[in-house]
C-alpha cells in the first residue's frame, strides 16, 4: 500500500511533467514537389501530382517535400497528410473499356536520399545523381515500410483526402527531412491516372500540407 509520503511525490511528477511538456500543433506547407514517370523528362511546375498507371504510358509516382519539423517539437504524436484530388484521367482518344475507373490505394514512404524537384526524373534524383533503381528503390531510396494506405475513388473528383504519415514525420525528426515518396499500392493495375493537386495548382488553397500534432517542451512550473 503506498503511504501518503509516495501519493504526494507521485502527484508532484505528475504536475512536473505535464508542466514540462504540452500538445501543439503546427502546420507543414510543401516546399517541393514533382510526379516522376520518364527518365529524361522532368514534370515540375505541372499543377499536378499522379500516381498510378495509365494505359500505354508509364507508371506514375510522385515526391513531396515539407517544412522542417519545428524545433520545440520534441516528439510527434501524430501527423496528417492533406491531399486535394482533382480527377481521374484518361486520354480522350481511349474508350472507358480500355481504361477503367478503379480506384487507387494511396500510401506514402519515408524518402532516404536527397532530390530537387527541378530535375528528379524516374532514374535521377539530381542532375549527377542517380536512384539506385527507377522510380526509387524501396529499401534503398525510401523505407520499404510505408503509411496505411488511403483508398481514393475516381469520383467524385475535387475531394480532400488524408493519409496518416505519423510514422514518417518521426522518421524526419530524429533522421533527415527527404520527404515522401507517394504510390498507389496497385499502380501496376491499368486504369486512369490520379491527379493530385501539386504546389502548382492555381488556387493555392487546394494545396498539399501536413496537420503535426506533438509534445513540445514548454517553461515548468517551479514547485
Amino acid at each position: 500500500m503506498r503511504t501518503i509520503l509516495q501519493v504526494i511525490l507521485i502527484s508532484l511528477s505528475c504536475v512536473t511533467v505535464s508542466a514540462i511538456f504540452t500538445r501543439k500543433t503546427f502546420r507543414l506547407q510543401v516546399t517541393e514537389d514533382v510526379w516522376i514517370e520518364r527518365p529524361t523528362t522532368n514534370y515540375n511546375h505541372y499543377p499536378w501530382l499522379l500516381l498510378g498507371t495509365h494505359r500505354g504510358f508509364p507508371l506514375k509516382r510522385s515526391l513531396m517535400k515539407f517544412q522542417n519539423i519545428p524545433c520545440e517539437c520534441t516528439l510527434p504524436c501524430k501527423a496528417t497528410l492533406h491531399l486535394y484530388f482533382v480527377y481521374a484521367h484518361k486520354a480522350s482518344f481511349m474508350s472507358t473499356t480500355q481504361v477503367p475507373a478503379i480506384k487507387r490505394y494511396v500510401v506514402a514512404h519515408t524518402v532516404r536520399k536527397y532530390w530537387r524537384e527541378s530535375q528528379a526524373t524516374t532514374t535521377k534524383r539530381y542532375n549527377g545523381a542517380n536512384w539506385s533503381q527507377a522510380w526509387l528503390n524501396l529499401g534503398a531510396d525510401a523505407k520499404f515500410a510505408s503509411s496505411p494506405a488511403t483508398e481514393v475513388s475516381p469520383s467524385p473528383g475535387h475531394k480532400w483526402y488524408t493519409v496518416d504519415v505519423t510514422e514518417q514525420a518521426i522518421d524526419w525528426k530524429f533522421g533527415s527531412n527527404y520527404g515522401l515518396l507517394l504510390r498507389d499500392t496497385r499502380e501496376r493495375v491499368l486504369g486512369r491516372d490520379f491527379r493530385f493537386a501539386s504546389n502548382a495548382y492555381k488556387d493555392k488553397t487546394k494545396h498539399a500540407y501536413i496537420i503535426l500534432k506533438c509534445w513540445a517542451r514548454s517553461t515548468p512550473v517551479r514547485i
